[in-house]
């Protein structure tokens, strides 16, 4: 059985095809999602993969990030599943893949910007356990920078970029591998690509 898990809300587009092993991993940046991830399941390595083996899920990312890619996103992860039963997208919040992957801090706050000075938040603690500490929010710019001003933050997510003089690249992304590890990580036995989902 095969998971698929897309990433579509950010600048960076990645598809991981999963079954009893990872099987295929793309990730693309700044390009026309609309062109590109058809491409990749266009490629003679996936479809041998998918006619292979029969769907289980298609996980993506929805709620927060770029609204054209989240549509593609959805609209491809309906046709993968054309027929099927629509239980089988499993739809991601991601600031919750981000927070899950932050280094060890009190407080984390994930940015993902959503329009042109508009930006979603969520704010996590990665202490002792990844637990979240407030629901999504919505800042824009000006706001969102006197708040990082006045608290002491970790901040992560592609939206830090705008406030930040740089950042750790694997800090940007919800990217569909770690959209993988945080599903395992968060629903089932992280001990191996043989279990859980």
């Amino acid at each position: 059985m095969l998971d698929i898990f897309i990433s579509s809300v950010t600048s960076q587009l990645s598809v991981l095809i999963v079954g009893e092993k990872i099987n295929y991993f793309k990730k693309i940046e700044d390009k026309d999602f609309l062109v590109e991830l058809p491409k990749i399941f266009d490629n003679d390595d996936v479809k041998f993969i998918l006619k292979n083996d029969s769907l289980r899920n298609v996980f993506i990312l929805s709620k927060v990030g770029k609204l054209t890619g989240m549509r593609i996103g959805e609209s491809f992860a309906k046709g993968l599943i054309f027929g099927d039963d629509e239980s089988k997208i499993i739809r991601l919040n991601p600031h919750d893949v981000l927070g899950f992957f932050s280094k060890s801090e009190k407080k984390i706050l994930s940015v993902i910007k959503i329009r042109k000075n508009s930006y979603s938040l969520a704010l996590f603690s990665n202490k002792n356990i990844f637990e979240r500490i407030s629901k999504d929010f919505e800042l824009f710019g000006n706001d969102l920078k006197s708040y990082i001003e006045r608290n002491k933050f970790f901040i992560i997510g592609e939206g830090a970029k705008d406030f930040l003089p740089s950042i750790d690249e694997k800090y940007l992304f919800p990217d569909a591998l770690k959209m993988y590890q945080y599903h395992r990580g968060i629903y089932g036995k992280d001990n191996g690509l043989d279990t859980c989902m």
